[in-house]
């Protein structure tokens, strides 16, 4: 006598569906709330504001704290988003991919819509939503010269997650590539260069360096340890300052 394999009754297929769907989104929220709980990582997104009718986006970095209730960012004098934030107490984080960040710097112009009359970014894979609890105005000197700031603290009040695949760009992933690009060529026994090439090249590599150990977490850093070690080892008597 002949079986019929057992089949899945019909209405048990869209529950499947619905949570692999669900397993997703919270596999990339376990993801995001490991990254927002690094308070000494910065975290490359755009700050969208407003001043009257007028919608106003700009490149920060910021720092997220108690996994993403509080942002914290530093401001420099004289920008658009510094003046907005010395009236308006909203605003909003966008995250978005890399390309959106570049274009970001070019102008305002954007598909905006509307969370209680805070502008964010249509374009954007997550927003989150804050309220200014916090303004400090200091000095600050470095390789730059000397500058006004305002450090902004933000107090979570909203978000809205726009896409499944949500990624936050930090300075450091497009600096560990170009990094890992340079070391290869300098290390690869088929490229001949002449010694004022190589130590252009690893001069590159230690200001990428000094950068990742600024921006980046410990991962970031720890593989960028690895590279600077093994050119200690290769190129050692260049006298580089690492």
């Amino acid at each position: 006598m002949m079986t019929t394999p057992a089949t899945e009754p019909l209405f048990i297929k869209p529950y499947i569906s619905i949570l692999l769907i669900l397993s997703s989104f919270i596999y990339c929220y376990f993801i995001l709330l490991t990254s927002w709980g690094c308070s000494n990582l910065i975290n490359e997104v755009i700050i969208t504001t407003k001043k009257g009718k007028r919608n106003n986006k700009a490149p920060i970095g910021v720092y997220f704290k108690d996994r993403d209730k509080e942002v914290v960012m530093h401001l420099f004098y004289g920008s658009h988003t510094f003046e907005n934030m010395t009236k308006e107490d909203y605003f909003a984080v966008n995250i978005t991919p890399p390309l959106e960040i570049a274009k970001a710097v070019l102008d305002d112009e954007d598909e905006y819509d509307l969370f209680k009359e805070i502008p964010y970014l249509k374009k954007a894979q997550c927003v989150k939503f804050y309220r200014i609890i916090n303004r400090q105005l200091i000095t600050k000197k470095d390789e730059f010269g000397e500058n006004k700031l305002m450090i902004i603290k933000g107090e979570k009040i909203g978000e809205k997650i726009l896409s499944r695949d949500i990624y936050i760009y930090n300075r450091a992933d497009g600096l560990l590539v170009e990094t890992a690009i340079l070391y290869s060529r300098l290390t690869s026994k088929h490229i001949n260069m002449d010694k004022n090439k190589k130590n252009e090249m690893i001069k590159e590599i230690c200001k990428y360096f000094q950068i990742i150990k600024k921006v980046g977490n410990k991962e970031h850093k720890n593989v960028a340890m690895k590279i600077i070690n093994n050119l200690k080892e290769r190129y050692g008597e260049m006298n580089l300052e690492f």
